[in-house]
């Protein structure tokens, strides 16, 4: 398995509780996605995953009575790993977001097996 670690930004979009995860320094286009459950997963160049959206954010993303809507609004750090495999790839992301001077970190690791059925329609250029 091939492992890529990147440096990674966020944006959240509290009024649809979306959160996007992606590299740092991408500059590419995605090529096309994929949708696995409430999470969509956007390929590049050379098949390399280039961003995660997480649908309903706030709901999957908990820290014991803090709004995760505020944490979510208030993150500071952030990673994205993937490990590439034959027939599968594991993205596991995290963040540490800053809520009342107090730092809260989450993550998230999905395995993904690789069949075209899961592919959504490709993006054209």
């Amino acid at each position: 398995m091939k492992t890529k670690h990147y440096d990674s930004m966020t944006d959240y979009d509290s009024e649809v509780d979306i959160l996007y995860i992606y590299p740092s320094d991408y500059k590419g286009q995605v090529n096309y996605s994929i949708d696995f459950d409430d999470t969509i997963i956007d390929i590049g160049k050379n098949n390399l995953i280039v961003g995660v959206e997480i649908i309903d954010a706030s709901k999957k993303f908990q820290w014991g009575g803090i709004d995760s809507k505020s944490a979510l609004q208030n993150i500071k750090k952030s990673y994205l790993r993937v490990k590439y495999g034959i027939d599968s790839f594991m993205v596991n992301f995290g963040f540490m977001a800053l809520v009342n001077k107090k730092e809260l970190e989450n993550q998230m690791i999905l395995q993904l097996p690789l069949k075209r059925a899961m592919l959504e329609q490709p993006i054209n250029s």
